[in-house]
């Protein structure tokens, strides 16, 4: 989850989801925007980050539930993607979160 929380491609599921973005959402109101008037040099780029991973979860959401990442921006739809299930096969998005590839057999000759 971590090395990928930036990046804007692939799917996860609404578990993964809302581990990432509900703590982002409340470090971000409650820790970050309050600073933002008292020491902007550092409460700025934090606040910037925070946006960016969000919305890059967001987007991994919607790919799972088959839709383009602009649909998180129709208001309530987060709600939607907190409690909605994933399609447990490909899309055009790529494969179901924690896909695992079959090994390879070898040909014993």
């Amino acid at each position: 989850m971590l090395p990928h929380i930036l990046s804007f491609k692939g799917r996860i599921k609404r578990g993964e989801y809302a581990l990432s973005a509900i703590p982002l959402v409340i470090v971000l109101n409650v820790l970050v925007l309050p600073g933002i008037g008292d020491q902007p040099i550092l409460a700025i780029p934090a606040y910037i980050f925070g946006i960016w991973a969000i919305l890059a979860q967001g987007s991994k959401r919607c790919h799972d539930l088959n839709k383009p990442g602009w649909f998180q921006v129709i208001p309530f739809y987060g709600l939607f993607m907190l409690f909605d299930s994933g399609l447990n096969t490909p899309n055009r998005f790529g494969p179901p979160p924690n896909y695992e590839l079959p090994e390879a057999t070898e040909e014993q000759e």
